[in-house]
């Protein structure tokens, strides 16, 4: 009998939980509106954050599409604008264009947008309306506070000014690295993940096999298992309905009759025999020496470029989930084919001539796929002779790689800019910003459609930016300028784990791709606030000064120059030790986000002060014996520090930006002391 009535109550208890549990407000119902697997992946996102802020498990239910049942607790709907009759002004191409709309009231109402990515879009939106915070792309990085859930409310209609907002896979990372930043993208509204190379086995390799001074066990992945890697790199990207880019360089590894994972840029595949004829003859041979990424092809061999169309149509179809699929030429200028049948004077020329082979092929195939074509190095130069024949089918990238990051975009275009004339094998790429936009200008007399840009803010420069602050404000400021030199957005070429001391110039990027009429100092302070708590100002204008003593060149011309930049380096590592009692107040901050912003601020001091010590002595020509010393202690520190900085701090690519300290070793002294 005891049986059978505890039996009777566990059933009761089953049936009448879920209305007592929604008529306390205990829990909020998600109803989803549409069924495909980014709408849903938002639901999962919405419920996930909703029981991290109540810390309570099952908080939020999320009610499958199609079954509408009765609940008499708050309800979020999530679906597409015409779930809602919902119109945004200037909205256009709802896949392309994002915008979202968030209409809740006490938990109750309504978070969508005009495509799935956007409805993804919203509930971040939503979340960061009550009090989350996207502080670092890393797997730890987002503030979620401890809250009721009962009274969330949010009122939002905003659009995204740009179309093309992302990022690419630069940098050298583990696989928890990529899908961290993945993650992080759709949080701060950016749509476009550039996966360049057709396998990216360099970004892995040079990461796991340590070619760079580390206390770490260096590891040899396999070709497998980069390619699992990559494909899961794929998966958490459409997962989110984020735009996939893919590939870029190395097309000339298929061309030579090798395979698609020989393709990137450490590459040294051996050509098939008979197709060496396809190479471009460089240097009185044609050849594979310096790897496919870095040869062209014979552009003169009418039988080259057909096979390069088919390549490229032939891994379009193999790869549907590639939405843009990038076809550039090798990556290093002057490269140009000389042999007797590359008669044309411009590069650009049979580069178009490409372009229009492979519509050719995709048209008679049947396959939609749009082609990117790059607007860099020697094709900076548009064609003399040459143009599209369906312009439909391609979009334009404009890749000012040579360009100087101390000034930004002209507000508007020098009519008398020296376009100096192309010199087959001879040019000298621009630096001035200015000359690059022109030279851009000039490509869109013949493709007048708006190009995005390939920018390289976060690539190398910033690494001499020692408070990250300053040169965000050239990069801030280029955004907000994008539109009038006919530009609609932009996909960084930055390094991943770029984010030491802070994630502000990320943060930033994708903020003012929203909205580029943001005040700059509102939002610094928002970020600050954000990743440093009630203190963020302090944290702020302490990483205002590092910038403001940051050195940039240390070519010193001048006596003056050298004067000046022995005074900055001493300046900052003055800053580095009035505030490290700051940071020892906050290491054992509340919540563990925060408190980490306070940790890589401390490890960046110890870091880049003994990164000054160097410059100094080598600045000021101390015997050979001081200098050597410096760059030892500053190899240890980065050698001890590798395992608490990964997540932010790209080695491999700080070292080969940093002149020869990578042909240094950990010491014996620091193996001692270190954390491998």
């Amino acid at each position: 009998m005891k049986k059978l009535i505890f039996s009777l109550f566990m059933l009761i208890l089953v049936l009448f939980l879920p209305v007592c549990r929604s008529i306390f407000g205990e829990e909020i119902r998600i109803r989803v509106l549409q069924k495909d697997p980014t709408t849903q992946f938002a639901a999962e996102e919405l419920a996930r954050y909703l029981e991290l802020m109540s810390g309570k498990k099952g908080i939020a239910d999320i009610e499958p599409f199609g079954e509408q049942k009765k609940f008499s607790g708050p309800i979020l709907q999530l679906g597409l604008f015409s779930d809602f009759q919902i119109q945004v002004d200037g909205q256009g191409n709802s896949e392309l264009n994002d915008a979202v709309y968030v209409k809740a009231d006490h938990s109750q109402g309504i978070i969508a947008g005009p495509n799935p990515r956007s409805i993804l879009f919203a509930v971040y939106r939503f979340l960061e309306a009550n009090g989350c915070r996207w502080i670092r792309p890393t797997a730890d990085g987002d503030y979620v506070p401890h809250r009721s859930i009962k009274d969330l409310s949010a009122n939002i209609s905003d659009r995204a000014y740009y179309k093309w907002r992302g990022n690419s896979n630069c940098g050298t990372f583990t696989i928890d690295d990529v899908v961290a930043r993945i993650a992080w993208s759709p949080k701060v509204g950016l749509n476009v993940f550039l996966l360049e190379f057709m396998l990216p086995r360099r970004q892995y390799v040079n990461y796991s096999s340590r070619p760079y001074p580390s206390l770490g066990e260096p590891r040899n992945l396999s070709d497998i298992e980069i390619q699992a890697y990559h494909d899961l790199s794929i998966k958490e990207i459409k997962k989110r309905g984020l735009i996939l880019h893919g590939v870029g360089h190395g097309w000339t590894t298929l061309v030579a009759g090798c395979s698609e994972n020989e393709s990137d840029h450490n590459a040294r595949p051996t050509p098939d025999p008979d197709k060496v004829q396809y190479l471009a003859l460089n240097k009185g041979e044609r050849s594979l020496k310096n790897g496919p990424t870095f040869t062209d092809i014979c552009h003169g061999n009418p039988e080259a470029q057909k096979r390069f169309a088919r390549c490229v149509a032939d891994y379009a179809q193999k790869h549907p989930e590639i939405d843009y699929l990038h076809v550039w030429l090798d990556d290093r200028p002057n490269n140009t084919c000389e042999c007797e049948k590359c008669t044309d004077q411009i590069i650009a020329d049979p580069y178009v001539r490409l372009l229009n082979r492979i519509d050719e092929e995709l048209t008679r195939r049947g396959d939609k796929t749009k082609i990117v074509f790059i607007v860099y190095h020697e094709t900076l130069w548009k064609p003399l002779h040459e143009r599209f024949k369906n312009t439909d089918r391609f979009e334009m990238m404009f890749a000012p790689i040579s360009r100087n990051y101390t000034e930004s975009y002209p507000l508007e275009i020098p009519k008398d800019a020296d376009m100096s004339p192309y010199e087959k094998n001879k040019c000298k790429l621009p630096k001035d910003v200015a000359l690059n936009i022109a030279l851009y200008q000039d490509w869109k007399t013949i493709f007048p459609r708006n190009a995005f840009v390939y920018e390289y803010h976060l690539t190398w420069h910033h690494y001499r930016d020692l408070g990250y602050y300053n040169f965000v404000k050239i990069m801030v400021e280029d955004i907000r300028r994008m539109k009038k030199a006919g530009l609609d957005g932009m996909v960084s070429c930055s390094v991943g784990r770029a984010a030491f001391p802070t994630a502000f110039p990320f943060w930033m990027y994708a903020r003012y791709h929203w909205d580029p009429n943001r005040d700059f100092d509102k939002l610094a302070k928002e970020y600050f606030q954000a990743a440093f708590g009630s203190d963020g100002e302090k944290a702020r204008n302490y990483l205002i000064a590092l910038s403001n003593d940051s050195v940039y060149d240390f070519t010193f011309k001048t006596d003056q120059d050298k004067k000046e930049g022995i005074r900055k380096l001493k300046d900052a590592e003055n800053q580095f030790r009035k505030f490290l009692p700051e940071i020892e107040k906050h290491k054992s901050m509340e919540p563990s986000v925060i408190r980490d912003s306070w940790k890589y601020l401390d490890l960046h001091a110890r870091v880049y002060f003994k990164w000054c010590e160097w410059r100094i002595v080598q600045a000021e020509k101390k015997p050979g014996a001081i200098q050597k010393q410096a760059k030892q202690d500053l190899v240890d520190i980065i050698a001890q520090t590798e395992e608490e900085t990964h997540p932010v701090f790209d080695l491999y690519w700080f070292y080969s930006r940093m002149g020869n300290i990578k042909t240094y070793k950990p010491s014996a002294a620091a193996k001692k002391t270190g954390t491998p």
